[in-house]
């Protein structure tokens, strides 16, 4: 009897230890997953600051294609920073405000999903970059940004 507690105490133990990690492990993909997306929002913004900034010539069909890129990857905003990982002790450049201020996040996420939306239709009657809709969508980045990230 004494033998099968024991292999049960060592058994419970190791898997509250594969648990930790896998909890741990769990809240680093969460984490992962959160930088990934928004260095794909990245990745379809730059070629349109390029064009901004005159470096890169104006392209309504990329302005149109990548602000509509960036209208989905922002609707998926809120389901990738729905889990709380705060308290696994990994570092993010997440501040607490965003779940602490949950209903202004999904907010600000929606605002910059519209607004790439509006940029994106907007490209499409247009031989030159809407610099108003371009500077719109830029602003609803910046106050999220503001708001919920790390400088």
């Amino acid at each position: 009897m004494v033998k099968l507690v024991a292999a049960i105490f060592i058994a419970s133990v190791i898997s509250s230890s594969a648990l930790a990690k896998s909890n741990e492990e769990q809240a680093q993909a969460v984490i992962d997953t959160r930088q990934g997306l928004l260095k794909v929002v990245g990745f379809y913004m730059q070629p349109m600051v390029g064009m901004v900034k005159g470096k890169i010539k104006y392209d309504a069909i990329v302005v149109e294609k990548n602000a509509g890129k960036i209208a989905e990857l922002a609707a998926m905003l809120p389901d990738v920073f729905a889990p709380d990982v705060r308290n696994s002790g990994l570092l993010s450049d997440s501040l607490d405000g965003a779940w602490e201020d949950r209903a202004d996040f999904v907010e600000k996420a929606r605002n910059l999903a519209i607004r790439a939306q509006v940029l994106s239709d907007s490209a499409k009657a247009s031989n030159i970059m809407p610099m108003n809709k371009f500077g719109d969508m830029g602003k609803a980045c910046k106050n999220c940004h503001r708001a919920y990230r790390k400088k």
